[in-house]
């Protein structure tokens, strides 16, 4: 399946948002197809989002989508859902699926995240990131 190039959308977490401040972020995903359903894009976030673009890479076959959205640089919430940057540190991967799903106002997709556990170290202090999770959509523009 060719996917449209222009989307938007919004995502949110499934656990931490009361706490960090955080609530639905939108977003505008555009999407470069490659050959055998391949693709890779960028996503640029709204407030509260992460002031920095995302790259993406994945691939659509028949319904489904995957991908895997990585930023430039390691980023963290303070409180209250206040991006910052930390230099030094890897940029997490985060890990997207949805569906396609066609309906009479064109295509969309409905899924979820997550990021996997990972240990940094921030201030001289060692963390544990949990597991995060949350849902997603968006809808073509094309």
């Amino acid at each position: 399946m060719q996917l449209p190039a222009v989307w938007q959308g919004v995502y949110s977490y499934d656990s931490m948002p009361e706490q960090l401040g955080l609530s639905e972020t939108a977003f505008d995903l555009i999407i470069r197809p490659r050959r055998l359903g391949r693709f890779d894009g960028e996503i640029h976030e709204s407030e509260p989002g992460i002031p920095e673009s995302a790259t993406v890479r994945g691939w659509a076959i028949s319904k489904r989508i995957r991908f895997t959205k990585r930023y430039p640089s390691f980023w963290i919430y303070d409180h209250p859902g206040s991006p910052r940057q930390v230099p030094g540190l890897n940029p997490s991967k985060l890990l997207y699926r949805g569906d396609l799903i066609e309906d009479g106002d064109g295509l969309r997709i409905v899924g979820t995240w997550r990021i996997p556990t990972f240990n940094f170290q921030l201030d001289g202090k060692r963390f544990k990131m949990p597991l995060t999770t949350g849902t997603w959509s968006a809808r073509s523009l094309d």
